[in-house]
């Protein structure tokens, strides 16, 4: 009873897989078992058109389907969904090409609105997601950083057509009030933005080394205009005053009176006054000499030094693989690696404006122990400092200390860095 019951049970279910389609029209290769396997074309009774592979009476492999409201995908196909590589396209005009995971728009692509926009990049379930870069037609503005469920999140690069780029931290989508702007002429502003990206307020401009402060109204520089000082009124001369009569010449006052009253007041001068001594003026303090907080610890004979505490138990100082890598990006950035012991260490200052505080935000500053695969970076919310005393006559002098964590997300792991001190010659 049970054996028969089985049976029937497969040649049903044979049957339904044979004809689940059989309500349209089906032209093309099949199996043993009948199903759609091979190369063929289905018509859907509501106008939807599939021509491509079948594998086992399922959309699989390499086809095309269009449906009836012109939506139509061109690409790869797993399990009757789109799976892989292939281009979908939208009745308004959008369009997509790139990477689909069972149905939906997941990994790298590039996707076009009908109205020119473009976003080019990560994407998970059908949502902007990671790196990418999204390029406004009308504006030429492009903007590149991190995605997050569709929105920007994290620091972004805004390049405009006229050449400025400006870089700034965006949250949940909303540009941030204040940025840095690398001007096409040579200068870096920082300040008040509109937009995330356009100059407007007053702010501070750098160039050739010199900070000096600046005005921008709507991206545009607001001229100074010199003060001009009020010319002094004429001041009526002082009235004279009067002339004093002149004193009564003193009597002569006989010799022996003269030293008899010297003699009483044990004065030194003929006329008995005590004279006032001169008062000697005070003496300026000495400079200070110039403070150089280096202890020199690692300290080597071409005088470069790389020494630092760490969490893991101790200090290094055997780094001997320094490195300064200057104009990394538009914005003047720096570099600074250190490598060739237990320790590998890296540092980038991406607004690199001379000797100077920098903070270390995320991903800015990391270490890794050799032998281990973790590397610990530093995060947004816990950045770390790095402080440049001196870059030039030959060498670039600073101090650091930081926590990194695995990726830069701060967690119950982390590796602490402190007492960093650097010594590199250029």
């Amino acid at each position: 009873m049970n054996l028969r019951r089985i049976l029937i049970t497969g040649c049903v279910t044979l049957m339904l897989g044979s004809t689940a389609l059989a309500a349209g029209e089906y032209i093309g290769e099949r199996n043993a078992f009948n199903r759609f396997h091979g190369q063929g074309t289905y018509k859907y009774t509501n106008g939807n058109v599939y021509e491509g592979e079948w594998v086992d009476g399922r959309k699989s492999g390499q086809g095309t389907q269009t449906w009836a409201n012109g939506e139509k995908y061109t690409g790869a196909w797993s399990n009757n969904r789109e799976h892989g590589q292939g281009t979908k396209t939208w009745p308004n005009g959008d369009s997509y090409t790139g990477e689909w995971l069972q149905g939906k728009m997941s990994g790298q692509g590039t996707y076009k609105w009908a109205n020119g926009d473009t976003y080019t990049g990560g994407f998970i379930a059908d949502q902007k997601q990671g790196q990418g870069v999204f390029v406004d037609a009308d504006t030429g503005i492009r903007y590149a950083g991190t995605w997050q469920d569709d929105k920007r999140q994290g620091e972004f690069t805004v390049t405009m057509k006229n050449g400025n780029v400006a870089r700034g931290v965006w949250k949940n989508d909303q540009p941030p009030a204040q940025a840095s702007v690398a001007l096409s002429g040579g200068e870096l502003y920082s300040g008040p933005v509109r937009g995330g990206y356009l100059p407007n307020g007053k702010g501070s401009c750098t160039n050739d080394g010199r900070t000096t402060p600046c005005e921008f109204r709507a991206g545009e520089k607001v001229k100074v205009v010199a003060r001009v000082e009020p010319k002094p009124k004429p001041v009526a001369p002082p009235a004279p005053k009067p002339v004093a009569k002149p004193l009564e010449e003193p009597k002569p006052v006989p010799f022996k009176a003269v030293a008899d009253a010297g003699a009483t007041t044990g004065a030194a001068n003929p006329a008995g006054r005590t004279q006032a001594q001169p008062q000697q003026p005070a003496a300026e303090p000495e400079p200070e000499a110039p403070k150089d907080p280096r202890t020199k610890r690692g300290e080597r004979p071409d005088g470069s030094q790389f020494f630092f505490k760490h969490s893991w138990g101790g200090y290094s100082d055997n780094l001997n693989k320094l490195v300064v890598k200057r104009g990394i990006n538009e914005f003047g950035g720096i570099q600074i690696q250190a490598s060739g012991g237990p320790f590998e260490l890296s540092f980038t200052l991406d607004e690199y404006v001379g000797p100077g505080t920098y903070e270390l935000k995320y991903f800015k500053a990391s270490v890794q122990r050799q032998g281990e695969d973790t590397t610990y970076r530093t995060s947004s919310d816990d950045p770390g400092t790095l402080t440049v005393l001196q870059d030039g006559d030959g060498m670039l002098i600073g101090t650091f200390s930081f926590t990194g964590y695995p990726y830069g997300n701060p967690g119950a792991e982390s590796r602490t860095v402190s007492e960093g001190e650097f010594a590199i010659p250029l």
